[in-house]
């Protein structure tokens, strides 16, 4: 009976790990939210996390455009604050900045394209 429970549990590893490393949104106010921090995510994963949230639990449109609005750099053990609105001027946009430097706006759907496969559940 021990074997089978092992077995069992052993067999969720790969589910359970692969949860962990999924951006959540843990708080969302007006057109506020955050993603929660979790170690093993990377900033491409909290970008993939904000345009699934907008896209797919807002029902807003790819075009939408989302700010990071966490001050950097970030403090340890926090996660990254986003919003629906921001300053006109003075932000990175664009993937290019992504992969070059900071980026604080990117369009919900390059945001979408960071998550390299990983599917979200926002229900």
């Amino acid at each position: 009976m021990k074997a089978l429970i092992f077995a069992t549990a052993l067999a969720a590893l790969p589910f359970t790990a692969d949860a962990a490393q999924k951006g959540r949104v843990v708080s969302a106010s007006g057109d506020s939210f955050e993603v929660g921090f979790n170690a093993n995510l990377s900033p491409d994963d909290y970008w993939c996390a904000a345009g699934n949230y907008v896209v797919g639990h807002l029902r807003m449109s790819g075009t939408t455009r989302i700010y990071v609005t966490s001050p950097l750099p970030r403090p340890r053990g926090h996660g990254v604050s986003f919003s629906l609105s921001g300053p006109s001027s003075g932000h990175h946009s664009g993937l290019a900045g992504v992969l070059v430097s900071r980026t604080d706006v990117l369009p919900a759907h390059h945001a979408r394209a960071l998550c390299q496969g990983n599917s979200y559940d926002f229900d």
